[in-house]
């Protein structure tokens, strides 16, 4: 992906989607991440004025399950992760910008860090966190996919008290036609490249 991003190769294709069922499955792999942890998951959902917009679900994902599993890495057992979303005005009536934060009771980082924390390789050498395995690319590649889509990230963080990301997103709105003509023409392709194969599913 770095790779990727620095030829300038990455591209950013928005679709219509339905934003919250684009949230509940990162929801759905965010339980996978804490169930064999003593992790507290809290969840508040603003509830959108509509579900269907254009994005590029596949990025936006990336991103938050990034961030959510760093939260994870980096949160004791008996901590607490914090998943909410939210909505602003967009800069056109045909657009609104949505948000999510992610805050955990983790070991949190320095303010010298935080400042550093989307450069390439970036690691604090704390003892803590050199037992945490990981490149230090993650943020950078999160950084480089929301600013593709036009959109903000923050973070706040306290050291041995835990860290906040706040990503905004500008998205496009869209209809649940557009979403439903959507899936019937990837139906249609998956149905059409199917004639004649074998097929093992294998779950």
């Amino acid at each position: 992906d770095i790779s990727r991003i620095e030829s300038g190769n990455i591209s950013y294709d928005p679709e219509p989607v339905n934003i919250t069922a684009v949230t509940d499955s990162v929801l759905d792999i965010t339980h996978g991440f804490t169930i064999n942890r003593d992790l507290q998951l809290i969840v508040h959902r603003d509830e959108p004025e509509t579900h269907y917009v254009l994005a590029d679900e596949v990025r936006l994902r990336e991103i938050l399950i990034n961030i959510i599993s760093n939260a994870v890495k980096f949160t004791h057992d008996g901590g607490r992760i914090t998943f909410e979303t939210f909505r602003k005005p967009g800069t056109a009536p045909d657009n609104i910008i949505f948000g999510y934060r992610i805050s955990d009771t983790g070991i949190g980082m320095s303010k010298e860090f935080a400042s550093h924390i989307f450069d390439e390789f970036s690691r604090e050498h704390t003892a803590t966190e050199n037992k945490v395995v990981g490149t230090g690319l993650g943020l950078s590649i999160v950084k480089s996919f929301v600013e593709l889509m036009g959109g903000k990230i923050y973070v706040e963080s306290e050291q041995g008290k835990g860290t906040k990301f706040t990503v905004e997103i500008p998205l496009e709105i869209a209809s649940e036609e557009d979403v439903y003509k959507k899936k019937e023409s990837e139906q249609s392709v998956i149905s059409d490249k199917s004639i004649g194969k074998r097929i093992l599913l294998a779950e």
